[in-house]
């Protein structure tokens, strides 16, 4: 049996998926990502997926390394969820894992992050509540930790992030 988010709702009452933002996060910031239901036209067909604040991949934040941040989370989708900070080395009542290092967000329920990037480099974060569905359908984005010192990079004249995702509805 399949499973698409949104099930019961009017697809056009929703808004539409945005694309994706750069969100520069300052050390001591608080930002919010909250997963929300949104609706994107795939071959023809309008569809409900889920996104951070509305956007499909969810906003790219980009931090110094060595920064704190956090994050407010109100889960605006129809499944429990939470945020998972991939890759990111911070303290475990804040990685994300339901199960193990917290309980899951319930529907219309809230929870604050205090994300730590202690190193630079590219990394995502995605939901760690059956991620076979809220992944899929949306629910995933990248963190751009840029180091501390930018002498030792070397210039370059712009960056590219992309992301790759296929979807079978």
């Amino acid at each position: 049996i399949g499973f698409l988010p949104g099930k019961n709702i009017y697809v056009a009452s929703l808004p539409m998926a945005k694309p994706s933002e750069t969100v520069t996060v300052n050390d001591g910031e608080i930002i919010t990502l909250n997963p929300t239901m949104v609706r994107k036209s795939i071959a023809g067909k309008e569809v409900v997926m889920y996104g951070y604040n509305g956007q499909i991949p969810g906003p790219m934040l980009q931090a110094k390394q060595g920064s704190t941040f956090t994050v407010n989370v109100k889960n605006e989708i129809d499944m429990p969820t939470s945020i998972h900070w991939h890759g990111i080395r911070l303290e475990n009542a804040n990685d994300g894992t339901v199960g193990v290092t917290q309980d899951a967000i319930e529907p219309g329920g809230s929870f604050t992050y205090t994300v730590t990037v202690p190193d630079e480099g590219i990394y995502w974060y995605h939901p760690h509540v059956r991620e076979d569905i809220q992944q899929d359908m949306g629910l995933y984005g990248l963190i751009h930790v840029t180091p501390k010192n930018n002498d030792v990079v070397p210039g370059v004249d712009r960056e590219e992030f992309v992301i790759l995702d296929d979807i079978l509805l």
